[in-house]
């Protein structure tokens, strides 16, 4: 299973064997090998494909049939969640999902992702 899904994931982006071992700093005989079948890579490496290709490694490796499962919750996560809905913030953020458009989507995207970049510097 993982062979045909390295294999369908590449194919999916437009790639080659050559590109995908150029990205990963493999050998394109490697990339093959895997693809074929006749050797499995490193878990390092699937692990480094499913972020490349934004999969779980259970996808990769035939585990379940679901590229993207819902995230699951930490209890730290659970935590922040109560403390916002118990909070004034909680509103804003219902009616800023609720009256989002997709380009409204992006741009929070963009806000979040600078907020989260700049809190790992500073930290």
């Amino acid at each position: 299973m993982l062979a045909t899904r390295l294999k369908e994931l590449r194919k999916s982006r437009g790639l080659t064997q050559k590109s995908i071992a150029d990205i990963f700093n493999l050998d394109t005989s490697s990339i093959c090998k895997y693809e074929s079948g006749q050797a499995t890579p490193p878990s390092d490496i699937v692990k480094k494909f499913a972020e490349f290709f934004q999969v779980t490694t259970d996808y990769i490796y035939g585990l379940d049939d679901n590229p993207n499962p819902p995230i699951r919750q930490n209890d730290e996560v659970t935590a922040k969640l109560e403390e916002l809905k118990n909070g004034p913030g909680y509103r804003i953020l219902c009616d800023l999902i609720r009256d989002a458009s997709s380009e409204d989507i992006e741009k929070l995207k963009i806000i979040h992702d600078t907020l989260k970049s700049k809190n790992k510097y500073e930290d």
